[in-house]
């Protein structure tokens, strides 16, 4: 009887392992770490330049951005950053993405995300603040703000296609970087604000895919895994907090890893 009670209690606790290896938090990203190497020939004149939007940018909503001549932004954190894409660029947060992956990388690494962008914003900028950084690679990262305002998914497309056919003009290499993936969008908690949009998000996911199929991109779509949905790496409904933007970081950097070591340009 001894015997058959440390076998059941045995048993117990593996099952609760199991169980526990499941969790949504601590479950693998749920698309291969590694992509495929891309060539991304390089000089020292030249940069990655990180274009997005706020989670490029490393928005933390606990620390308002303050644009110059307004006050402190103290109302829900997407309602008025879909509106300012003005806001001060001078020194970006030392633990946004960008910054991290700029600390592993010889190349040098710029941030130029913009809160509160949309894809007609990047277009707009794209000339004045990317070119003269001389890119080698662009990782770029918008659509959240199309998607939160409703902006036609083939609207959004279009203008995807420009930005890219534009960084490519300069001979830029690009990697589109997505917010979302299957797995995101499914686990959307019930009482989120996103919870009734998850076919607009799953439509949304199929678009970025297309866009990278059809421009030959490589797409880095577990950017945000283990950390939408989980608490301890946000500090809103949609920004990560320094943890979050820590493994934001990982996220991508396991993702391109292969490039990164193809092309030489780890310290």
């Amino acid at each position: 009887m001894y015997l058959r009670s440390r076998v059941d209690i045995i048993l117990f606790s593996f099952c609760v392992f199991l169980f526990s290896c499941h969790e949504p938090t601590s479950s693998p990203p749920e698309v291969s770490d590694a992509l495929p190497a891309i060539d991304v020939p390089w000089t020292t004149q030249q940069s990655v330049v990180c274009f997005g939007t706020s989670l490029t940018y490393g928005f933390i909503w606990d620390e308002p951005i303050v644009v110059p001549g307004e006050k402190k932004l103290h109302q829900h954190p997407i309602t008025p950053l879909l509106d300012n894409s003005s806001q001060s660029t001078s020194s970006y947060p030392t633990y946004a993405y960008p910054a991290l992956l700029g600390a592993s990388l010889k190349i040098k690494v710029f941030n130029q995300g913009n809160v509160g962008a949309t894809t007609q914003r990047a277009l707009d900028i794209v000339r004045d603040s990317i070119f003269n950084k001389n890119p080698a690679l662009v990782l770029l990262e918008f659509g959240a703000n199309d998607l939160l305002r409703g902006i036609k998914d083939s609207l959004v497309e279009i203008r995807l296609g420009n930005l890219i056919d534009t960084l490519h003009s300069f001979g830029s290499k690009v990697v589109l970087i997505s917010f979302l993936n299957q797995g995101i969008i499914e686990s959307i908690p019930t009482d989120h604000f996103l919870a009734s949009k998850k076919s607009d998000g799953t439509k949304f996911l199929s678009m970025l895919q297309r866009v990278a199929t059809n421009h030959s991109l490589l797409l880095v779509e577990n950017t945000m895994s283990g950390i939408y949905w989980n608490d301890t790496m946000m500090s809103d409904e949609f920004h990560p907090n320094e943890n979050g933007y820590k493994k934001m970081q990982e996220n991508i950097s396991r993702a391109l890893i292969k490039t990164f070591q193809k092309n030489e340009m780890l310290n």
